[in-house]
């Protein structure tokens, strides 16, 4: 408001914020259909919405029906996919004409579009029905009700591969990634992508990560097992002559003892490898599976702080925490708090911007002065109550139900 003036409750969103900058005229604003923005915010709020549009064909006498669907977090990182939104075909039906002359036409096109698509993929017509169902799928045709199919939306993509996908880098909304069926590793690059606000080191995923430790540790008793015993080499016997029976063998002692200390040392790298794989899986089995995706790769220190968080005289001085002691765990705790408050902080905000239809900021001063202007008019109604107000000794009280016209004599003489 301006000029000192107010307003009640009932009208608080009447307020119009006042500002020295020039507002353009609405008719003047030239709103582009052609912009990226446009095009992305109407695809999420359709996929927000789960809008399910019905397709009907007059032509060829089948309906189907089309919805939205995102990326898998999954696919994302560990296999490189940049489509953001895929338009999912299904739900397909006949739905011929009654009329039999009308009907017996779109029966006839029907059957010439799925002979035109099986001649294109050399599918002849004694084939089995996996066969057409994948030429269907390859043409992105439907034709049997069991089947449906995806087609990526090519104009909206993300700009890195194997990158959590992280807001502040796009100018418009990109949807929430569900990570409740993915691995430990992908939620813990997830959780450590929006936590920080930005992918971690501007490094991509490592897809080799997800790589059992079964695999590993047959791959190396296989290298152990090779580097002990080389290829077996075939019997070959020699000549009993004179020459070889002078001829004593002779036996370096040196690449004797070299060989058994590599024998020994690769044992002993073999042990420490097995101790800790079972205190880590220890260590995993007594940790809680909602702390899992929140644990980072640097070692905890007091109060959940990581290792690059700390000062040079702290890195000097304190001892970081034992993994899977209860310190350690009340550190992930905390990790984890301060998670769920930044998202819960963001969702206020975001609601706050949809809400004033503006700005994350401008949606904060807005929500902060209609905030204070309510307290100041709830201050005001407080004061004024009815015990400040003035008897008046004139005024007829309100037991006297009697009419008074007659004892003033209000009623005027008539003239004749």
């Amino acid at each position: 408001m301006s000029n000192n003036r107010y307003d009640c409750i009932a009208h608080n969103n009447k307020i119009q914020l006042y500002s020295h900058n020039l507002v353009k005229n609405p008719d003047e604003i030239n709103i582009s259909l052609d912009s990226k923005d446009f095009y992305a915010r109407r695809l999420y709020n359709r996929w927000h919405n789960s809008r399910i549009k019905n397709n009907f064909s007059n032509r060829l006498g089948l309906t189907f029906s089309t919805r939205y669907s995102v990326s898998n977090i999954n696919s994302i990182l560990c296999k490189g996919n940049t489509n953001i939104y895929y338009k999912v075909y299904d739900n397909f039906n006949y739905g011929f004409s009654r009329r039999d002359n009308v009907q017996k036409k779109q029966r006839q096109r029907l059957d010439r579009k799925c002979n035109k698509i099986f001649r294109d993929c050399d599918i002849k017509d004694d084939a089995s029905m996996e066969d057409k169902l994948l030429a269907s799928k390859k043409k992105k045709f439907l034709f049997h009700p069991e089947q449906s199919f995806k087609k990526p939306i090519l104009h909206l993509q993300y700009k890195k591969k194997y990158n959590v996908p992280v807001q502040k880098y796009y100018n418009f909304k990109l949807p929430s990634l569900d990570t409740k069926f993915s691995d430990c590793v992908v939620k813990r690059e997830v959780h450590i992508a929006h936590y920080f606000d930005s992918n971690r080191h501007d490094s991509v995923f490592d897809p080799s990560q997800m790589i059992s430790h079964f695999e590993i540790l047959v791959t190396q008793d296989l290298s152990c097992f090779s580097n002990i015993r080389g290829p077996a080499s075939p019997f070959i016997p020699k000549a009993s002559t004179l020459q070889n029976k002078d001829k004593k063998s002779k036996i370096n002692v040196n690449d004797w003892i070299s060989a058994m200390q590599a024998l020994r040392a690769e044992d002993n790298t073999r042990q420490k490898a097995k101790r800790e794989e079972a205190s880590s899986s220890q260590v995993k089995k007594s940790i809680p599976d909602d702390l899992l995706p929140y644990i980072p790769d640097e070692p905890i220190y007091k109060d959940g702080r990581v290792f690059s968080l700390l000062t040079k005289k702290e890195k000097k001085n304190l001892k970081p925490l034992e993994a899977g002691s209860k310190s350690w765990i009340t550190a992930i705790r905390s990790i984890k708090k301060n998670a769920d408050d930044k998202r819960q902080r963001e969702i206020y905000f975001d609601n706050l911007s949809s809400n004033w239809n503006t700005s994350k900021t401008i949606a904060e001063e807005c929500e902060n002065f209609s905030s204070t202007l309510t307290h100041y008019q709830n201050s005001l109604y407080a004061l004024i109550s009815s015990d400040f107000l003035i008897s008046r000794e004139c005024k007829r009280p309100a037991g006297d139900n009697f009419n008074l016209d007659s004892h003033y004599n209000l009623h005027m003489k008539k003239k004749f």
